[in-house]
C-alpha cells in the first residue's frame, strides 16, 4: 500500500477544487450574464 498517500492527496486535491468552484460560482449569480461581469460595472449603450 505505497500508493495510498497517493489516492488521499488526489482525492483532497479534487475535493478542494470542487468546493472553490462551488464558491465561486455562488459568488458570481448576482447579475443576469456572465460577459457583463455580474452585473459590478454599468453597461453604456450604443447611441
Amino acid at each position: 500500500m505505497d500508493n495510498d498517500w497517493q489516492t488521499w492527496a488526489a482525492a483532497a486535491v479534487v475535493t478542494i477544487t470542487a468546493l472553490l468552484f462551488v464558491m465561486r460560482s455562488k459568488g458570481k449569480k448576482k447579475g443576469g450574464c456572465a460577459s457583463c461581469n455580474g452585473g459590478s460595472t454599468p453597461r453604456v449603450k450604443p447611441q
